[in-house]
């Protein structure tokens, strides 16, 4: 064994294949620290990772809450009491933002992005499986300091960055919706980022 002996690809579990070199450069994670150990894995050699407990549902699994408990629609919506409309804007905003969690999922090697909780409230990336349509959780695992979980929770990260500014924008957008042409062009606005 030799620490100066580097492996030139990482293969990940979800149609990834990055060199540690693009790691370097483009996740912003740098493993000075890694070594090779018996079994050639890389191993982090000191801290620990930690990754904010927003992110980690009582399960273990890693999400992101995307909870909508007070969407705000314009001011006219309101004054016009036009709550059928408001409903068909909010239910849109919602089909939409799923649409495009899962494009996101997608660009980021994930199987796909699904509804889970008890009110459909968290966005979880799923791992693709071994087998045929079989799909896996990411788990957080503090103590794993292997270089491909390591980059299994920086793509992570990245993803999760990627879905609350989604969120953020559509959260703001249908503020300005005020009939259906305007809905239509935020649909379409979304299907397209």
């Amino acid at each position: 064994m030799k620490k100066d002996r580097i492996q030139n690809d990482i293969n990940l579990d979800f149609d990834v294949k990055v060199s540690v070199k693009e790691i370097k450069n483009y996740l912003d994670i740098y493993f000075s620290d890694h070594i090779l150990d018996s079994n050639d894995e890389y191993k982090r050699t000191n801290d620990l990772l930690e990754l904010d407990n927003r992110y980690i549902m009582s399960n273990g699994e890693l999400a992101i809450n995307v909870k909508w408990y007070f969407p705000k629609f314009h001011n006219s919506l309101y004054k016009k009491n036009d709550n059928e409309f408001i409903d068909l804007i909010h239910q849109t905003a919602i089909d939409a933002f799923w649409y495009k969690a899962n494009i996101i999922a997608h660009h980021y090697g994930y199987a796909c992005c699904i509804r889970d909780g008890r009110s459909d409230g968290w966005a979880k990336p799923m791992l693709k499986g071994k087998e045929l349509n079989e799909v896996w959780p990411l788990k957080y695992y503090l103590n794993n300091t292997e270089l491909e979980y390591l980059i299994k929770i920086k793509i992570f990260v990245m993803f999760a960055a990627d879905i609350k500014n989604l969120f953020k924008m559509i959260d703001k957008e249908i503020q300005n919706v005020t009939n259906i042409t305007e809905l239509n062009e935020l649909q379409n606005k979304i299907y397209d980022l």
